[in-house]
């Protein structure tokens, strides 16, 4: 995450979020309502200046604010099942190698032992 491209990256993807592709009509209208009220205030001057309400934005501003949150929040709990089903996948790989120790000859826990670690790094290194 530490990449300098990173900010083009999300910028490039940012029409591909589930989140704004359902808000879109909802922003698009409140963004060009208040280009248009900038822009008739630039033109006509202060003395017929129109004022904007501020209910529209201060609604809107907090529910992209509470959309957000939930996003964020959602990410979260899909980071801490994916560990906590690693870390049973790891727990039931143990138990496996424990097992194979007392009923299987040697040689195959030997191998057995091999193909489990190789097991977990592999599940380790495809989550990255």
């Amino acid at each position: 995450h530490r990449s300098p491209w990173r900010f083009a990256y999300v910028m490039r993807h940012i029409l591909v979020s589930t989140t704004l592709r359902h808000m879109k009509w909802n922003l698009a209208f409140v963004v060009l309502w208040s280009m248009a009220v900038v822009l008739h205030n630039m033109a006509v001057g202060p003395a017929r200046a129109i004022v904007a309400p501020e209910m529209q934005f201060s609604v809107a501003s907090a529910f992209i604010a509470l959309q957000l949150v939930f996003r964020t929040q959602f990410a979260y709990d899909r980071i801490v099942i994916a560990r906590d089903r690693f870390g049973s996948m790891i727990h039931h790989t143990r138990s496996l190698v424990r097992i194979t120790t007392h009923f299987l000859p040697r040689a195959q826990d030997a191998r057995t032992r091999q193909l489990c670690a190789a097991f977990a790094w592999a599940a380790l290194a495809q989550l990255r």
